[in-house]
């Protein structure tokens, strides 16, 4: 009788290292939000301006540089990561000022602070289809972001492929007239590598109005 007992416990420690093993990849989360000070990362943006009243649309080309600058340790004994954000019009050769954000990795979230509004970019562990409020930490209105396309691969260009992303689905509403979607796409080991945001209204015999920004993964030292 006493054999049987212990040979059941052994069996049920099996099987709860088998699942805990099963579970592990969803804990490789945070290799989608890597921080190391030092790092820096080049998008290249487009924005598209659509005036329905001057019938007409403005293209605007521009660089977006990333940097983690430097960390500290805040109230709650948290590290916290101080990002320098900083634009060029030419190519990279000058570069200007823009403001200071900040990112902050747990167990549980990958949170970004820009112009004062905290956002939780990444929820963990990472699931197909799971979706939280990326407005949780801020007053602002709820907004849904949902994980899609978890551990696929994604091409900038065709020489710019990224074997391991997840996107994230911020908003996807399209009708005749409206077109209302948000969406950003991280990549294991670097981070952020594009961020699409399109709020266009198009009426029967008119022009369009709104804005189209796409902000795209160009180059780092990752």
């Amino acid at each position: 009788m006493k054999n049987n007992i212990l040979f059941s416990l052994f069996v049920l420690l099996i099987c709860f290292a088998s699942c805990k093993r099963v579970e592990d990849p969803e804990l490789s989360g945070p290799s989608y939000a890597p921080l190391d000070i030092g790092k820096y990362i080049i998008y290249d943006v487009t924005n598209l301006a659509h005036d329905a009243f001057a019938e007409r649309t403005d293209t605007t080309y521009f660089q977006i540089r990333e940097t983690i600058e430097s960390d500290f340790i805040d109230n709650s004994g948290n590290t916290v990561y101080k990002i320098l954000v900083e634009t060029s019009e030419e190519s990279g050769s000058n570069w200007i000022f823009v403001r200071y954000a900040t990112l902050q990795l747990d167990d549980y979230s990958y949170h970004k602070v820009e112009d004062d509004i905290r956002r939780i970019k990444l929820s963990f562990p990472l699931k197909e289809s799971k979706s939280w409020d990326a407005n949780q930490m801020n007053t602002l209105a709820s907004q849904k972001a949902k994980i899609t396309n978890l551990d696929q691969s994604y091409s900038i260009s065709k020489d710019l492929v990224f074997s391991n992303t997840l996107t994230i689905d911020l908003g996807n509403e399209i009708d005749p007239f409206f077109q209302n979607v948000e969406s950003e796409v991280y990549a294991a080991g670097i981070g952020l590598i594009e961020r699409k945001l399109i709020d266009v209204e198009t009426q029967p015999g008119k022009y369009k109005d709104g804005n189209e920004y796409i902000q795209t993964y160009q180059q780092s030292n990752w």
